[in-house]
């Protein structure tokens, strides 16, 4: 076991997790791809559950950081765009996010984990766009990104970073928002 660290298994699990989903990925898989022994797992963790939940704090902090960094643009407007493109380009580059977004309620076994972590990420853009969104348009506005994000995950990347600016904007313009923010 020299040379693992909680933080190495998270990180793999991550990737199987957000490339096969939870029920996709087993314990042995996790082990088979650090090229450790199920048990030297188990030492780390209790069980494949905890994983998880360590992978999708992860996720969320690095989330969290990268909404936070869009905040510091001043005007309204500005915020809100650079937060929905900020969704969309992290749901991007974490490319089974979306799968964690829509999971299905199959996955019982981590429904209140997946459930937790919707309201979090809910929570964020809510107290983000606070006094720049209605409380009422928000979940919305996170169906229609998680919308965009499930047709993402079909097309060419190209077409996906090149179109950013363009449905942010197009965002803005259907929530009538170019005309209300300054």
């Amino acid at each position: 076991m020299k040379g693992y660290s909680s933080q190495k298994i998270i990180n793999a699990a991550r990737s199987l997790f957000l490339k096969y989903g939870y029920l996709g990925v087993s314990m042995e898989d996790l082990a088979k791809k650090l090229k450790i022994t199920k048990a030297a797992l188990y030492w780390y963790f209790s069980s494949k559950k905890e994983i998880h939940e360590k992978v999708l704090e992860e996720i969320f902090k690095e989330f969290k950081t990268e909404i936070q960094n869009a905040l510091k643009k001043s005007q309204k407007k500005a915020k809100l765009k650079k937060i929905i493109k900020v969704y969309l380009e992290f749901g991007l580059k974490e490319k089974g996010l979306i799968r964690i977004l829509v999971s299905s309620s199959k996955e019982t076994q981590i429904k209140s984990q997946i459930l937790k972590f919707k309201r979090k990420i809910e929570e964020l853009i809510l107290s983000t766009l606070k006094g720049i969104i209605p409380k009422y348009q928000l979940k919305f506005l996170i169906n229609i990104l998680n919308g965009i994000l499930l047709e993402f995950s079909y097309l060419d990347s190209k077409y996906k970073k090149n179109n950013l600016d363009f449905i942010s904007k197009k965002i803005l313009e259907l929530f009538q928002f170019d005309s209300n923010l300054k």
